[in-house]
């Protein structure tokens, strides 16, 4: 017997997705995903604020070169996360919408190896 098999009715059930990556990649799809993949720029979801406030922070990053986005547009090295300072965070966090429109902008503009996205053909 299921437990299914025990309830009167059937109820609605909801699903809350959160998405925790979303993926920017300007490379043309003729490009193999092998290379493109260098190219990707992740706005991931990192944790809560710090301050109690609701909702979640969000940091731009390119998996491949190991690198985030600061306020001032600037490529840092990401370190691993027991060297992720208070002064680090505040510098890379963002909130969901600037995290989006940042990685909107930056991905033609991601190099790796000299090449831009953009000039991938």
């Amino acid at each position: 017997m299921t437990i299914l098999s025990f309830l009167p009715y059937r109820r609605a059930v909801v699903v809350r997705e959160w998405t925790s990556r979303h993926t920017y990649n300007a490379c043309p799809d003729t490009v193999p995903r092998a290379v493109a993949c260098r190219y990707d720029v992740e706005v991931v979801a990192v944790d809560h604020h710090d301050d109690g406030r609701d909702g979640r922070v969000w940091m731009v990053r390119s998996p491949y070169l190991s690198a985030c986005l600061t306020r001032d547009g600037v490529w840092e090295h990401e370190p691993i996360d027991p060297y992720k300072t208070d002064v680090w965070r505040q510098e890379h966090l963002f909130d969901l919408a600037a995290a989006r429109r940042l990685a909107t902008w930056e991905a033609p503009n991601l190099t790796v190896d000299r090449v831009a996205a953009r000039d991938i053909r």
